[in-house]
């Protein structure tokens, strides 16, 4: 179903990785594959998200193709219920951290700029692959009546 979008993300890494820029052309072919998963209720989602990365952007040195990139993911993907969201961010959060520490090991040092679109697309594949339609109601349950 995501196959085309996840394959243009990994090009998309590929790209961020040796040159540290996200090209426009690659963004605008992920957006257009992305078109049939896109509903108008996650437009909205996207706006914000957008809004807040270009903070991100301004203040905490995240890249514009990074905020682009994260901003066409949460167009594309349907966050429902709302907490998917928090589901996608730890995800990235975990991502980024093994991609960082695999850098060190590799590397033995981090320049000053780190893609960020491989971390991204780790953080979809988990999001896409991992169950989560019942999780946190299901683990609310249990934790409520293992009293």
């Amino acid at each position: 179903m995501y196959l085309g979008f996840f394959f243009l993300l990994v090009l998309i890494s590929i790209a961020d990785f040796s040159e540290h820029k996200i090209p426009n052309i690659y963004l605008k072919y992920l957006l257009l594959s992305a078109t049939p998963f896109i509903s108008l209720q996650n437009l909205p989602r996207g706006a914000i998200a957008f809004l807040v990365l270009l903070f991100f952007w301004r203040f905490a040195s995240l890249g514009m193709g990074d905020v682009k990139l994260l901003s066409i993911i949460f167009i594309a993907l349907n966050f429902e219920p709302a907490l998917s969201v928090l589901f996608f961010l730890t995800a990235l959060a975990i991502s980024l951290a093994i991609y960082i520490f695999l850098l060190l090991v590799i590397k033995r040092t981090i320049s000053g700029k780190i893609p960020l679109a491989p971390a991204i697309t780790m953080a979809v594949a988990i999001y896409l692959r991992t169950p989560r339609a019942n999780f946190l109601p299901q683990y609310l349950h249990a934790l409520a009546n293992s009293w």
